[in-house]
């Protein structure tokens, strides 16, 4: 049985369980915005079989455990036991309906709150232990983590440097003069956020954090002291690169997007009347084999990452997002990733 961690409305799970249809795979979707689990059952017992006594090896988790099932509020029932393939997609477990507990005989809202929260504490340790079984279990195949479910960009620069892959220039700033110092080194430099883009949505109104263009001038509008924010040197691009990352294959689109100017400096900020040419691409092998190692270092067997190419063909490692976006490259270039992923479930 393969289980998939995602939520409602993604395309992307949409089209890989067309997949697992055609290929006749059973699986179970979990989408953690519309679903709630309404119980757990856990039997760990010493009167199990033991394990290796070669503690080198692999270690064989099902030898301790008796059963380890959980039901959703929908009345699926789901045995980790009888699960051998897992996809982390997204999202992961979603939350306990604990909306059947009477907190009211705790009187205070103090203790209320209080109460819940540590609820909230004990359930989120089952879920790590969930998330050991299925992730930490050599019997269960994987694809994804929910580990690193977010970018860390100064980490990953730190690392991508540390496999001999170039970076741009960054810094984390907080102080006017430390930012006046990032923008001296360089002439031209952008702002962006250092973990990942923010929407806000309301009725018709939408927030969305692009990456933008800052220069000298503009420090004359932030104060002394403000919230430590990513300043990064601008490479002037030829193209971006998205990169697709598939136990070890790299499937890679280059974005010809300099040429328009809504998206020279971000390639997010689309322009659907005149869209930018998107055309497979091929990362030289070496260049390939540095984001391969990084990825392993990682713990990474599936992410999406982000890559320049500048004007004197000279590659730039930008970042990784665990999570990333895959059917963007898929479907211009005809890589059918989501076949692949069916077939490795």
């Amino acid at each position: 049985m393969i289980l998939i961690f995602s939520q409602n409305f993604d395309p992307s799970t949409d089209k890989v369980i067309d997949w697992l249809v055609h290929f006749k795979k059973p699986f179970i979707r979990i989408n953690y915005n519309t679903d709630y689990v309404e119980s757990v059952f856990l039997e760990l017992s010493d009167d199990c079989e033991l394990g290796m006594d070669n503690v080198d090896q692999p270690y064989q988790i099902d030898n301790y455990i008796r059963a380890l099932t959980f039901t959703l509020t929908s009345g699926v029932k789901i045995d980790l036991k009888t699960i051998n393939s897992v996809w982390y997609r997204r999202g992961g477990m979603p939350s306990y309906n604990s909306f059947f507990i009477d907190f009211s005989v705790l009187k205070l809202k103090f203790f209320i709150k209080k109460s819940q929260e540590y609820l909230d504490t004990e359930y989120n340790e089952i879920v790590r232990y969930i998330y050991f079984y299925l992730f930490k279990n050599c019997r269960v195949k994987n694809l994804g983590t929910p580990f690193l479910s977010a970018s860390n960009k100064p980490q990953y620069l730190t690392l991508a440097k540390l496999y001999g892959l170039k970076i741009p220039n960054f810094y984390i700033v907080s102080r006017k003069s430390e930012l006046k110092y990032a923008l001296s080194k360089s002439r031209n430099n952008i702002t962006k956020g250092i973990s990942e883009m923010i929407m806000f949505a309301k009725d018709y109104l939408r927030l969305i954090s692009y990456t933008s263009k800052i220069d000298e001038a503009d420090t004359d509008m932030v104060d002394d002291r403000f919230f430590p924010s990513g300043i990064q040197k601008e490479i002037i691009k030829l193209a971006d690169i998205r990169v697709v990352y598939l136990h070890g294959k790299c499937f890679s689109m280059a974005i010809f997007s300099q040429n328009n100017h809504r998206t020279s400096t971000d390639f997010r900020n689309y322009d659907s009347v005149e869209p930018n040419r998107n055309t497979p691409f091929k990362l030289p092998a070496s260049f390939e084999n540095k984001l391969k190692l990084l990825c392993e270092h990682i713990g990474l067997n599936f992410c999406s990452i982000d890559v320049l190419l500048d004007r004197d063909y000279q590659l730039y490692f930008l970042e990784i997002n665990p999570v990333g976006q895959f059917g963007m490259v898929s479907m211009p270039c005809n890589y059918h990733i989501e076949k692949i992923i069916a077939e490795k479930l």
